[in-house]
């Protein structure tokens, strides 16, 4: 019962993430400061899932989280058909914060916070999962990045429903 209340609370954080980025200008101007948890300039940093069982090649992956203050995510918010897909056992998802005028930029920071992501089989279903699609919804409770990036295995996340 308490993973049932834990997805639900997560998946209410990602509905609310994906609500306020249909909300912002989803102009590809601007770019960042550099250093903390601020977004840099640059190509920005990437998540790197491994070990992902093979049964999930050719699927699609999303990732939402943050640390409290800093809200981060693996897709360009605003942008069809760009979800990271799995190959080989593996994923490279670009994360992307807003800077201050509500822009999508890489980001490029260090900080350590819970992630949410699932694997579905429609790249353009960046904000939830759909309820018509399979999917499989993970946690990273603790995940640091450090400039940006983390490599991870699919045996470190917590699979909360498959």
């Amino acid at each position: 019962m308490k993973k049932f209340f834990q997805l639900f609370g997560l998946i209410a954080l990602v509905a609310v993430i994906g609500f306020s980025m249909a909300a912002c200008d989803d102009d590809d101007g601007g770019g960042g400061g550099g250093g903390g948890n601020n977004p840099g300039s640059g190509s920005g940093g990437t998540f790197t899932l491994t070990d992902i069982p093979s049964k999930y090649n050719g699927r699609y992956v999303s990732i939402t989280g943050g640390d409290g203050i800093t809200v981060i995510f693996g897709y360009e918010g605003g942008k069809k058909n760009n979800l990271p897909r799995i190959s080989g056992g593996r994923v490279n998802i670009p994360l992307w914060t807003y800077n201050g005028s509500a822009n999508n930029v890489r980001y490029s920071g260090n900080i350590t916070g819970e992630f949410l992501g699932f694997i579905t089989t429609d790249p353009t279903n960046s904000n939830q999962p759909s309820p018509n699609d399979p999917i499989v919804t993970f946690v990273f409770n603790s995940l640091r990045l450090s400039n940006g990036s983390a490599t991870k295995s699919w045996n470190d996340a917590d699979v909360v429903m498959e």
